[in-house]
């Protein structure tokens, strides 16, 4: 009976890793996730809420208004890969409201670039993708249980 418990316990294991994880060759997937999407428990307190980021193509962006919520992200969705990941750069006129995050690979992993959102409050943000084409943005912060 214990064998078969440990068995068990190491398959599901297995497959909760395996489905949190994206291969290093993976191409970025381009979908969008409203602000208001549900949030999932973040601690195992289960007083803390993660809150979802919002995905956004980088041709999309130019003049736009981006809202998301604090403690959340705005994520960029490209079909870098890669090394790649990590040749956007990007910057924020208030990094007290949100900071860049740079893409990349870590540890077998592929990393997309964005926006932390930091405080509530609106910046104005600059986003260069590898080639050096740059688009300028609003990101605009909302309190995180709005």
């Amino acid at each position: 009976m214990f064998r078969k418990f440990i068995g068990v316990a190491a398959l599901i294991a297995a497959t909760i890793m395996m489905t949190a994880c994206t291969s290093a060759g993976a191409p970025a997937r381009s979908t969008t996730v409203p602000a208001t999407s549900p949030s999932a428990e973040a601690s195992s307190a289960g007083n803390s809420q993660l809150r979802p980021p919002v995905f956004v193509e980088p041709d999309k962006l130019a003049g736009q208004t981006i809202s998301v919520r604090q403690d959340s992200a705005v994520v960029i969705t490209s079909e870098s890969t890669g090394d790649e990941l990590g040749k956007w750069t990007g910057s924020t006129e208030d990094a007290t409201v949100a900071v860049f995050s740079p893409g990349g690979t870590r540890d077998g992993a592929s990393f997309n670039p964005g926006f932390d959102a930091k405080k509530v409050g609106t910046t104005k943000a600059t986003l260069t993708d590898p080639a050096g084409k740059s688009v300028s943005f609003t990101i605009q912060v909302q309190p995180a249980n709005s």
